[in-house]
Order: C-alpha cells, then structure tokens, then sequence
C-alpha cells in the first residue's frame, strides 16, 4: 500500500535517486500516517541535504521523525549541505496501530531535501556472547 505524504514541499529534481525528492522551503513539513504493529521497533532513515548550510557560519536544519505512535517523539537531525543519510529507531506502543513520519526544517527554515524515505521493522539482533 503506497501512503500519500501531506504538507508544505514541492517536487525537485535534485534527488539522491529515483527521479524526485521532496524539497521544503521557507520552514514547511511533510508527514504521511503508515500502518504499524504495536509493540515493534522500526527504523526510519532517509537521505537529506540543506544546501544553504556552508559548514562554517550558516547552518540550517532538517528533521526526519515519527510521533503518534504509543511513545515520544523520536527524531534525527541533519544540517550538512551534501547528500547523507541518518535513521532513527522508534518502538510502537501496546495498542499502536498507525504512526505519524515526518520531515520538516521548522527551525532553521532554510532549504531541505529528502529523498529514498525507507521504514522497516527492526530485525532486533541481540548481542552475541
């Protein structure tokens, strides 16, 4: 099942791969529900870039997340002007059946771009002994 993202961004072709990304301009955010399973560790990563950041004195910042999920708000920074990828972990709730993803520059509202937004569950690999 394909979920639609909602929001504030335009369609670019300055994308990491595929054909397009999700470009936010002027402190914008997507979110888009997706089903989950209570109890369940996903990961949620994407690439992103905030081209405006010149590593030195200027830096704008980008957030991939999730919420409404049976726990806090759980969410990754990123704030380099190149394409890089980052992920964040979350664990749904007992009675979780959808959760809320997200992508915003809220704070910064400088440019971001994100693309290839992946969320799996957890293989939950325990440490060996």
């Amino acid at each position: 099942m394909e979920y639609p993202w909602t929001g504030t961004a335009v369609i670019t072709t300055n994308k990491h791969w595929g054909k397009y990304a999700a470009e936010l301009q002027h402190a914008g955010e997507i979110e888009q529900v997706v089903d989950v399973r209570p109890n369940t560790t996903y990961v949620l990563s994407a690439w992103v870039k905030t081209p405006g950041t010149n590593e030195r004195d200027k830096w704008f910042n980008a957030y991939l997340g999730a919420k409404d999920y049976g726990g806090p708000r759980a969410d990754v920074r990123f704030f380099l002007p190149g394409n890089h990828c980052k992920s964040v972990e979350f664990t749904t709730g007992s009675s979780a059946k959808t959760a809320t993803i997200y992508f915003n520059n809220r704070v910064s509202g400088g440019v971001a771009m994100t693309d290839d937004v992946q969320l799996v569950e957890s293989l939950g690999l325990s440490e060996s002994k």
